[in-house]
């Protein structure tokens, strides 16, 4: 990933914030405020449907708050936040594609999603993923930094993530699934492996490609009906791939 400076500008976060330590990624949610909520609209308009509207049906205004608190420390919900205008861009393509999506944006918002990855999709598939792989993961990353407690509470929110995207399944036993992705997620991923410094075929060799799920060869042909979309650029020729953003850049506020 590039410099913490300049990724951090455009929405990436890099030291922890605790958000897993309470809550999932909450795509439920998620979807409710992208319903509700135009891609230009202004956070404080958010927090007003949020808070005020109680669009998402809480029984108190304190579970509002931290669901808010939840939904912004894990997508922003800032229009001039790249990652999140490019969110919600490809949001509204396929509904099955919107776990994947929240997922991807949640991962570069948190850091401790983004350890968990090199468990979670390591793991071969349909396998049972047992809870002490992924909380011995934490406790190596993290030394010291998380009680007992804590990490056990981390790791059940993480699990549920990840469950949440497809990645896994089940309730007391989770295995290892395929997540569903397409056009929109890859260029997603695609893209947040550009914002992190990558170019070239170095695009194709991320987390964030990886979090896909998908062989090199679907991957591809997502690569191209991106481009069909207007949404990248993208050509394969001889093994060298080139990827330009040329389109969506002004339209995240990246000039």
């Amino acid at each position: 990933m590039g410099t913490d400076t300049n990724t951090s500008k455009l929405g990436f976060i890099h030291d922890p914030v605790g958000t897993h330590t309470y809550r999932s990624i909450a795509v439920d949610e998620l979807r409710r405020v992208c319903d509700a909520a135009m891609p230009s609209m202004p956070y404080e308009e958010i927090r007003s449907l949020v808070v005020d509207d109680n669009i998402l049906g809480k029984s108190t205004q304190s579970s509002r708050k931290k669901t808010l608190r939840i939904l912004r420390e894990l997508y922003a919900l800032r229009p001039e936040v790249p990652i999140y205008s490019a969110l919600r861009l490809f949001w509204g393509h396929d509904v099955r594609e919107q776990p994947l999506l929240a997922l991807l944006c949640a991962c570069a918002r948190d850091p401790v999603l983004r350890e968990s990855a090199a468990v979670v999709l390591k793991w071969p598939m349909e396998s049972a993923l047992p809870k002490d792989s992924l909380e011995d993961a934490l406790k190596a990353a993290y030394p010291g930094r998380y009680s007992p407690d804590v990490i056990q509470r981390m790791t059940r929110n993480l699990l549920s993530s990840w469950t949440q995207s497809g990645h896994l399944s089940g309730h007391s036993v989770k295995i290892r699934g395929r997540a569903f992705s397409g056009p929109a997620s890859t260029a997603y991923a695609l893209f947040l492996a550009y914002l992190s410094g990558m170019r070239g075929n170095a695009l194709l060799d991320t987390l964030w490609v990886a979090i896909l799920d998908a062989p090199p060869e679907e991957i591809r042909q997502y690569a191209f009906e991106a481009s069909r979309q207007a949404w990248i650029r993208y050509g394969n020729a001889g093994g060298i791939v080139d990827v330009s953003f040329d389109d969506i850049l002004p339209r995240v506020g990246i000039s």
